[in-house]
């Protein structure tokens, strides 16, 4: 896989993830969570949600850039972001605030972990 492609799968997947937190949060939130969501955690979900429509145009525009500093500025700010959301989705996960769907979560941030870490440290080129 290609860093275009590693930023295509990132901006696909936070848009399918946006869209549903902008516009269901209780039901996107309801299969990845056997607790209720209140009104405010409805709220937070979708700032979250317009937060995932900002990665999604930066990775997007990021995969159609062609600049090798500019990607690799991106991609650095990406494996932060991605090691952050595995972190707390994790703490999550092993507090039993996620189901079992809670871990395809801690899997695609993971993904992206490790994506971006190969582009950036094994193969930075």
């Amino acid at each position: 896989m290609s860093l275009t492609n590693l930023f295509r799968l990132h901006a696909i997947l936070a848009a399918v993830y946006a869209l549903g937190l902008l516009v269901a949060p209780h039901v996107l939130i309801g299969l990845l969570s056997p607790l209720p969501l209140n009104a405010v955690g409805a709220d937070i979900s979708r700032l979250f949600g317009a937060a995932l429509v900002l990665i999604t145009f930066i990775t997007w525009r990021a995969s159609r850039l062609a600049d090798r500093p500019a990607r690799r500025m991106v991609a650095g700010g990406l494996l932060v972001y991605s090691i952050l959301g595995a972190i707390i989705t994790a703490w999550g996960q092993f507090a039993g605030t996620w189901s079992a769907l809670g871990w395809s979560s801690i899997v695609s941030y993971l993904i992206f972990v490790l994506g971006y870490g190969y582009f950036l440290f094994l193969k930075p080129q």
